[in-house]
């Protein structure tokens, strides 16, 4: 009885170790850092959130979807140089190649944080939700002063 007890235990710390170690509990994801959203006046419609999206992993990960509760819709967008114009074009998803790094920047890639449900103040933070082909990931977003040269907020051609 006392041998059986002894192997159940052995068997019980033997089953936790492998569970512990298990590769789907260490779920490999992307990491996002640097996030922020330039204030613009309460009027503003349409602002930008920039950020630094990491993909530490060995497959490429692919952006699905990006959301925040403080904004009606959150799209990403490329800004295109063509016959010396700026254009902004929306991207359905985005791949982030393993074992890089993509920068969301001015006159870049960048976010469109659509219609906010209320003004926001510097020093606020926004949640944005990253919803890609290895999970959901959320990051918050620190709203701060723009500098003079900031055009986040202008209209955007499509």
């Amino acid at each position: 009885m006392l041998l059986k007890k002894y192997y159940l235990h052995l068997l019980g710390i033997v089953c936790v170790i492998s569970v512990m170690s298990s590769p789907v509990l260490a779920k490999e994801t992307i990491e996002i850092s640097d996030a922020w959203i330039p204030q613009a006046p309460p009027v503003v419609k349409v602002m930008a959130g920039y950020l630094k999206i990491h993909n530490p992993t060995p497959s490429a990960i692919v952006i699905d979807k990006v959301s925040s509760a403080a904004f009606a819709t959150v799209e990403m967008h490329q800004t295109i140089e063509k016959d010396g114009m700026a254009r902004m074009v929306k991207k359905e998803k985005m791949t982030v190649p393993a074992k890089s790094d993509v920068i969301f920047k001015r006159g870049g890639l960048h976010l469109m944080l659509i219609n906010p449900k209320q003004a926001l103040k510097k020093g606020e933070k926004v949640t944005l939700e990253f919803t890609t082909s290895a999970g959901t990931v959320s990051v918050s977003a620190e709203v701060k002063e723009a500098a003079i040269e900031d055009n986040s907020h202008h209209h955007h051609n499509h």
